[in-house]
């Protein structure tokens, strides 16, 4: 490990229960390596697996999408609307869809029925195949149609957090919403606080927040979503008939692994653009995700299809 000062807030059970000399941590790394490299030269270095599935890139803002988001939100103003901005279009996650919601909410974020309307119209016209993402489920309620149960879900959070804020200034707003300062594990709390949003929900608003705002806690917490929990528990051993030793893991235990993986990575990825808490934990996922395919245990729905004229 020349070359690697451990951070010594991580505990001595977390260091030895994963040493950076582990077979698999090199794997884990190596999968990084391999995907940022087609991204960046396209090539694929005979990886077939790679070649024929789909990957989320290593950095989040290099996929299109978050690209479409970062550039639509610089446009909106002011800079407290930028949360509103993401909370909407995250539900929809379709830059398609995002294009027709974008001038709608910067003339009033609120108007859903123009919403509506502006969505049902290009579905219509054929100009709009594909309504919502299909990158992670977005469910409707109750057997309501989805885009309706969206924006009057989004709405119903809007004018919570708006009775909330009542009488209060715009610093005073901007403050509530930890813009500029604050951690991004208090902003996901308070998030989850309202009706329907769940914790998947708040880490993408918050990880959007994190191209305009400087949380504290970039370097030392991330929400582990189930991909990256079996991330780990693949790098640690814990898997097939090892299984049962996930046991004794608390849900600190993943934080401060994922911590430990991101001190890693600081010798693993040298030279390289420096990762963050979320880069680990978005990595884990789609290092579960390979490792699937590699060990046969299944294949993902989403084949690789180029996108012509930008790198994936």
């Amino acid at each position: 490990m020349w070359g690697l000062i451990l951070d010594s807030q991580i505990p001595q059970k977390i260091l030895d229960l994963l040493p950076y000399e582990t077979p698999k941590v090199g794997e884990f790394f190596a999968y990084a390596k391999k995907r940022e490299r087609v991204r960046l030269k396209g090539d694929y270095a005979g990886d077939e697996i790679l070649k024929d599935y789909r990957f989320c890139n290593v950095f989040r803002d290099d996929d299109r999408t978050t690209k479409y988001f970062i550039e639509s939100a610089m446009t909106v103003t002011p800079k407290s609307e930028i949360f509103w901005w993401s909370l909407l279009f995250r539900w929809f996650n379709k830059i398609e869809t995002g294009k027709i919601l974008l001038p709608i909410f910067k003339r009033d974020k609120a108007d859903i029925k123009a919403m509506q309307t502006a969505i049902f119209d290009a579905k219509a016209r054929g100009d709009l195949p594909k309504i919502f993402t299909g990158a992670y489920m977005v469910r409707g309620i109750g057997g309501q149609n989805k885009t309706l149960a969206v924006t009057e879900s989004y709405l119903a959070v809007v004018e919570q957090q708006y009775r909330l804020w009542e009488g209060k200034s715009l610093n005073e707003r901007l403050v509530d919403w930890e813009i500029g300062v604050g951690d991004s594990r208090t902003f996901c709390e308070h998030l989850k606080s309202f009706k329907y949003v769940g914790h998947f929900s708040a880490y993408e608003v918050a990880t959007d927040m994190s191209y305009f705002s400087a949380w504290t806690d970039r370097y030392t917490w991330a929400n582990l979503g189930p991909g990256a929990e079996r991330g780990i528990l693949r790098i640690l051993g814990f898997w097939g008939e090892n299984k049962d030793k996930k046991r004794g893991l608390k849900s600190e235990d993943y934080v401060d692994l994922m911590r430990l993986l991101l001190q890693y990575s600081r010798v693993a990825m040298a030279g390289e653009r420096n990762w963050d808490m979320r880069t680990v934990e978005h990595t884990l996922c789609e290092f579960d995700k390979y490792q699937r395919i590699l060990t046969g245990e299944g294949r993902p729905k989403q084949r690789y299809k180029p996108f012509l004229g930008a790198k994936e």
